[in-house]
């Protein structure tokens, strides 16, 4: 394939983007405690959270968890100070991006009504969809690098003339390997002259 059939518009993922919302719904009992429940997203699509609004029959505590796994808050909030109305819901800024096929916001929540509280939560934002899949390539694991294992090759000095230590060792390298010692020049003894 040429350079510039790979790089043609044909070639190129086409990306979708739509509103979207997740509704979430639990029935706590009274004082009741509930940890790590996840909103699955579509496998389809990533989402970016943008906003979040819902309702209750009971007051209760709530936090979530980020696409890092770290939590949005550093303690549980009440609802009355973190969900807003459908007119008015709580902004998520800057919108975290959950994978498609991730857990989404795991929620976790605590009944402070001390009865039976229906809980609707909805998160609202954008799907964004790729015609490859998700809009992210995930980065690749570095591999470890191997051991570095001792030398074992013996130095073995090559008959070179006129080269340095470090040339000898690159001798297969410079042209200072073609320039052998020359062997000594044949001795002749003077005959006289007849």
């Amino acid at each position: 394939m040429s350079p510039s059939a790979s790089s043609s518009p044909a070639n190129q993922p086409t990306y979708v983007e739509e509103p979207a919302s997740y509704l979430f719904t639990i029935t706590l009992t009274g004082s009741s405690h509930v940890d790590s429940i996840a909103v699955n997203i579509d496998r389809d699509s990533d989402f970016l959270l943008s906003g979040i609004n819902g309702s209750s029959t009971g007051a209760y505590t709530l936090n979530f968890r980020l696409p890092s796994g770290r939590l949005y808050s550093s303690a549980e909030i009440k609802n009355t100070d973190f969900i807003g109305t459908a007119n008015q819901p709580t902004s998520i800024g800057p919108p975290p991006i959950y994978r498609a096929g991730s857990v989404g916001p795991q929620m976790t929540l605590t009944d402070t009504s001390t009865s039976t509280n229906v809980v609707n939560i909805l998160f609202t934002g954008i799907r964004k969809e790729s015609s490859r899949g998700s809009m992210f390539v995930p980065i690749p694991t570095a591999r470890p690098s191997p051991a570095i294992r001792p030398m074992t090759t013996k130095f073995r000095p090559s008959r070179t003339a006129g080269c340095s230590l470090s040339m000898r060792a690159a001798a297969a390298r410079t042209s200072c390997s073609r320039s052998r010692i020359p062997s000594p020049a044949p001795r002749y003894s003077a005959s006289p002259r007849r």
